[in-house]
């Protein structure tokens, strides 16, 4: 590949970038314009064409068409093409050439994979019916387009897999301009992040008496498996994680309203306030009272700084110093 400036674009080397149930294969890519001389000819693979600039005047079998700026064409294999070459136009456009290829999937998760590769499919089968398709395609494409240009001019860290990965982003606008319907392929369930689904059970339901049980229903699954997520994602229990939710919505109400302590306790799904007074040693090194006190006398941006340097604990004088901070 030559070297790049921030006005071309040539990938002739082969890569690729595996999606879940299919690799997507780039044969070449390239930002050509008005000097660039075709003559009639056809792959064994996909081609887009998209205008960046101007038009293209291109013949296509046996018809002959103008794409304007914003306009492409998904051309199926084997089919005769060539864009007419126009030296008094000052045309611009990008060209890809790619294959899909199916990848065997794990047993978890197979039926979702194998949506996504019918998905993609479907879609260049259409192509493949009506040996091309047109459409115009969205603005995001040609800032895909220049950011390819980029990654590819500064070769910085990972530039190769971030070409790849922008050359398949910049596939999948073609095929929403092609097909403006929704997707098909149903959310993968067997990859649901159960830790952070619970977090967001605490987040609706804190001001209830919740316990991993309750998680666990709503999740179907059981209470043991609930607090496994838990350990992999935070590295802590879940009813450690509800007690500083807990802990943390309570703060707020402090700060916010005039309630009584123990109102607030009750609010925010603590039995008892006794609770609230214990956490609030442990994690803010200060009462429930002194909190708010302070909290209410000084700027939130002070308090926070404070606070955070009081969770590091350190000896007398050092959590004196900080609560001279307030």
């Amino acid at each position: 590949m030559n070297r790049n400036t921030p006005e071309t674009i040539s990938q002739k080397y082969r890569s690729e970038i595996a999606m879940p149930g299919y690799k997507f294969v780039i044969s070449y890519a390239e930002k050509l314009d008005g000097e660039t001389v075709e003559v009639l000819h056809k792959h064994l693979e996909f081609e887009v064409y998209y205008v960046l600039a101007n038009r293209i005047l291109s013949r296509v079998a046996d018809r002959e068409f103008t794409l304007e700026c914003g306009d492409l064409i998904l051309l199926a294999p084997d089919v005769e093409h060539h864009t007419v070459y126009e030296p008094q136009v000052a045309k611009e456009y990008f060209v890809l050439i790619f294959s899909i290829e199916p990848v065997v999937a794990a047993k978890s998760g197979q039926s979702d994979n194998r949506a996504n590769y019918e998905e993609v499919v479907k879609q260049l089968q259409r192509a493949r019916e009506a040996s091309f398709l047109t459409a115009h395609g969205d603005d995001i494409m040609a800032r895909i387009i220049a950011q390819i240009g980029r990654e590819m001019l500064e070769r910085r860290v990972g530039w190769q897999d971030m070409v790849n990965s922008l050359l398949h982003h910049f596939f999948l606008y073609v095929l929403r301009a092609l097909e403006a319907g929704q997707s098909s392929v149903p959310v993968p369930s067997e990859h649901l992040n159960l830790g952070v689904e619970a977090t967001k059970f605490m987040h609706g339901n804190y001001h209830r008496q919740i316990a991993v049980e309750d998680a666990a229903a709503y999740l179907g699954i059981s209470p043991r498996h609930v607090n496994r997520a838990f350990r992999q994602v935070f590295g802590s229990t879940f009813s450690k994680t509800l007690s500083l939710f807990r802990l943390n919505y309570a703060k707020k109400l402090l700060v916010t309203t005039d309630s009584p302590i123990e109102k607030i306790a009750e609010l925010v799904g603590f039995k008892s306030s006794r609770t609230l007074f214990k956490l609030f040693q442990q994690y803010e090194g200060m009462t429930v009272s002194d909190y708010r006190s302070h909290s209410r006398k000084k700027k939130p941006g002070r308090a926070i700084k404070a606070t955070a340097r009081l969770r590091l604990g350190g000896d007398k004088k050092t959590r004196q110093r900080a609560k001279g901070w307030w």
